[in-house]
Parts: structure tokens; C-alpha cells; sequence
């Protein structure tokens, strides 16, 4: 797919000091990718909120229901805070949450397009160590984009998509069969090359409780102990097991590339596919559950479009493609 071009503009703060002009801008460049990555999780926000109103309206086939959605759901005049609206009406007409419950989730909503507006229309300002969002909500407003701050912004939107995931559920708009398990949050690589490997690690620290560094700091940490190669920002595969150990995670290659049938808690699977759909290219995914005995699903951090995030592989890939499978459990 051609990737297009477009003229991208930023404010670099300037001192009496001086600064480091090519890191101002590699720093605005990566909050520009945090914002595509905010808007696109306040997109898969909304689509569960389309699919509640759907259902909640023509249930799970209507030769109208398609014709609704193009011209009434996906219209500009039809936004995330009328869809809030018909939520509220869906909630309490069909009881499906009550009480603190019913607060929480419109909170959420507001919380979701409160920060989707302020990254979407904000501006964005770095110097060569900080950046800025600069945005108008009710008043101007400006907040440093520190690692702090983008975890709490992921937490909401993860959280988010939770509790609308679990809308759909209770409605009977989305099956448990139809998604991957709960525990295999997506995450976006943030590098090319082997940072499919943070991104998948990322994923697993999250989804055992753990807060991990962002992968800027765990890239720069590899460079420091020579895990990189020479050329090129990627781990060498040869040193990924010390990539993980810097994560306080055991890694262990499983003999026979099979997946195991069951894991137990603080445990994953990683698959290091070294002819990545048959083209010679490496890249890492992160195994979430079996769908059959011949199909898989994994967690995708190079996806492209919301399809992509949460792929179906086929056993016969693993030797197709090369793969090896390895074992990934929290260090004691």
C-alpha cells in the first residue's frame, strides 16, 4: 500500500542556551506518532459504540442495518457525543448496568473524547528533551507529554475499550468467541526492525500487572549493552534473551515449535517468524489464543488497520515462515 506524503508542521521551543534541533524534532516526531496512536484507540472506542447502537436497533442481521450505519453512524453530524447519548438511553432502557456502574462508563466516554479532541485539534511543541500538547478546553491549555502522563492516557483507553467490549457482550451485539482473550492487549511498535520484540513485551508486562518503560528507553538501554546491531535500530536475534532478561522476563526457546495447550499465569508465548510471510523479513508477534487445532491468533504490533491488530495464523505458517516459539514467564 503506498504510504502518502504530507507537509508535517511543529513548534521547537527555543532557549538562550540553544538546543539540539535534530532531537527537537525526533522528540516531536514520536508524539506525532503517540497521537495517531490516540486517535486511532478512541476510534476502536467508538466502533464498539456503533456496535451496541446497531444491535440495540436492528440485531444481529436487517436488510437496513448496513444503509443505518453508512448514513447515519459514520456521518459527520452524528458524533461521539450523540452516540454517548443513544448509550445512555440503550443502558438504561435494556438494564444492562446500574448504579456507580452507569457513572464510570459515561466518565469514560467523556474522559476518551476529551483526550481524542485535545490530541486530534491540539499542537504540538518540543524542545530537544520535552514536548508539549497545547489544546482549548473551555480554557487554553498545555500539558508535557512525560511517560507518566501517556501511560495514564493508555490506561484509559485500553480500559475503555474494555468495559464498551463488555457493552457489546452483555447486549448480544459481540460473542467472547469473536475477539481475542481479554489478557493480550495490543500494542503498536514504535521503531521499525526488531521492535516488534518491545512491543510484544510491552503487551505481557501489561497484561501481568506491570508498568513498562516506554520503548525509547528500552532501544536505548539495548545500544548501551551492544544488543543492537551495528547498523540499524534493531535487537539482534542472537541477543534477545537479553533483551527480555532487561525486562526482569526469562526467555526460553521450546524445542519442537509447538505451542503449548495451556499457559499459566505470568506466562506467554513469543513467535519469531524469520521469513515473515514468506518475503524474507523478520518480525516478532505475540501468541493470545488457539482458535482450532490448524489456527492460532496473535497480537500483531505492525498492524496497519484495525484487522490486522489481532490476525489468525495456521500451524503450517510456523514452518513456512520459519518461525521459532519461545516461552516468556516473569522473572521470580
Amino acid at each position: 500500500m503506498k504510504q502518502i506524503r504530507a507537509l508535517v508542521t511543529g513548534r521547537a521551543h527555543v532557549s538562550t542556551s540553544g538546543i539540539n534541533l535534530t532531537e527537537a524534532m525526533n522528540l516531536g516526531g514520536e508524539a506525532r506518532r503517540n497521537r495517531l496512536k490516540v486517535i486511532e484507540g478512541a476510534l476502536s472506542v467508538e466502533n464498539q459504540l456503533d456496535t451496541v447502537i446497531l444491535h440495540y436497533f436492528f440485531g444481529s442481521s436487517h436488510e437496513r442495518r448496513a444503509v443505518f450505519e453508512s448514513l447515519v453512524l459514520n456521518s459527520d453530524w452524528c458524533s461521539f457525543a450523540a452516540k454517548r447519548k443513544l448509550i445512555t438511553h440503550i443502558i438504561n432502557e435494556q438494564n444492562l448496568l446500574s448504579g456507580r456502574e452507569k457513572g464510570e462508563l459515561d466518565k469514560l466516554m467523556k474522559d476518551v473524547m476529551a483526550v481524542r479532541n485535545a490530541f486530534a485539534h491540539g499542537k504540538i511543541s518540543s524542545d530537544d528533551k520535552r514536548a508539549w500538547l497545547s489544546y482549548f478546553e473551555g480554557t487554553p491549555r498545555k500539558v508535557e507529554l512525560t511517560d507518566e502522563y501517556l501511560t495514564e492516557i493508555e490506561t484509559l483507553l485500553l480500559g475503555a475499550f474494555d468495559k464498551t467490549f463488555a457493552l457489546a457482550t452483555a447486549i448480544g451485539a459481540t460473542k467472547l468467541g469473536q475477539t481475542p482473550m481479554p489478557r493480550c492487549t495490543h500494542v503498536y511498535q514504535d521503531f521499525p526492525g526488531a521492535h516488534c520484540v518491545s512491543a510484544c513485551l510491552r503487551s505481557f508486562l501489561i497484561d501481568n500487572g506491570k508498568t513498562p518503560p516506554s520503548q525509547k528507553q528500552t532501544l536505548d538501554e539495548a545500544k548501551a549493552h551492544g544488543l543492537c546491531a551495528p547498523i540499524g535500530d534493531f535487537v539482534l536475534a542472537e541477543n534477545i534473551g537479553k533483551f527480555c532478561a532487561s525486562f526482569g522476563i526469562d526467555l526460553e526457546k521450546i524445542d519442537g515449535r509447538k505451542i503449548p495447550k495451556v499457559l499459566t499465569n505470568g506466562e506467554g508465548i513469543l513467535i519469531g517468524c524469520w521469513n515473515h510471510e514468506k518475503a524474507g523479513q523478520q518480525h516478532c508477534v505475540r501468541f493470545c489464543e488457539h482458535v482450532s487445532a490448524e489456527k492460532f491468533r496473535v497480537m500483531n504490533p505492525a498492524a496497519r488497520s484495525e484487522k490486522e491488530r489481532f490476525p489468525e495464523m495456521e500451524t503450517r505458517q510456523i514452518d513456512e515462515w520459519k518461525c521459532d516459539i519461545f516461552k516468556i514467564h516473569l522473572k521470580s
